[in-house]
């Protein structure tokens, strides 16, 4: 008689069994598993980015040149018509190409400010201190800086054509290549300041101090010297006293 071996039979069966349940949980695992490979995560909370609302930021809101001086000490390219800073201590302000047309800067302290290329017609500067603050291509078109404060103050280049610079402190200031027509110097002093090459054309120099500036290639045609000091001042080789 054949005898049948049991645990040879039952092998196979067996194996069926357990792969079975394997089989399910992977079937039941890969999709999931591609979901998040393909499928971006869902951001968190209940709304979609793109049902969320846009949120608005604040805009800062921009000062009046006014208050950025009081705040910042400085406005550059501001416009500033007729503005009265009377009196007020503006030492070290930035008013770079600011429109000051018509300004008011009666006894204000002004020293190291910056005020280059700055539209200063018909400013009023009087008794102004400016010690030290830099000047240079800025419009001072019939301005008024009688007995300013301009020691080491530089308008190199400025327009400075009718201005009133009587009794001015103008020492060691430069003012090369300054437009300086028909401009009032009376009794100014102007003690080592550069005027080279500067137009002088008509201006009055009464009674002013002009020791050891250097005038080179300045244009003296019709310039007033009376009674001007001119003691080691450098002239132009063609300029002879009237």
């Amino acid at each position: 008689m054949k005898v049948i071996d049991i645990k040879t039979d039952i092998r196979p069966v067996m194996n069926v069994q357990i792969l079975l349940p394997i089989a399910a949980i992977l079937l039941a695992i890969v999709p999931i598993a591609l979901r998040f490979t393909v499928m971006p995560p869902e951001p968190s909370g209940t709304e979609s980015s793109e049902d969320k609302p846009l949120i608005a930021l604040p805009i800062r809101p921009t000062l009046p040149p006014i208050d950025r001086i009081n705040q910042t000490n400085r406005c550059p390219d501001c416009i500033l018509e007729q503005v009265d800073l009377q009196g007020r201590d503006l030492s070290r302000i930035d008013l770079t190409r600011a429109n000051l047309r018509q300004a008011k800067f009666t006894k204000a302290i002004l020293i190291n400010a910056m005020l280059v290329r700055a539209m200063l017609r018909n400013a009023n500067f009087q008794e102004a201190q400016l010690q030290g603050a830099d000047l240079g291509e800025a419009d001072l078109r019939n301005a008024n800086l009688q007995e300013a404060q301009m020691l080491h103050s530089s308008l190199s280049r400025a327009n400075l054509t009718e201005a009133q610079l009587q009794d001015a402190e103008l020492r060691d200031a430069d003012l090369s290549n300054a437009n300086l027509q028909e401009a009032n110097f009376t009794n100014a002093s102007l003690y080592g300041a550069i005027l080279r090459n500067a137009n002088l054309r008509d201006a009055n120099f009464t009674g002013a101090d002009l020791r050891y500036a250097d005038l080179s290639e300045a244009d003296l045609t019709g310039t007033n010297l009376t009674n001007a000091r001119l003691d080691f001042a450098t002239l132009p080789p063609d300029w002879r006293s009237p």
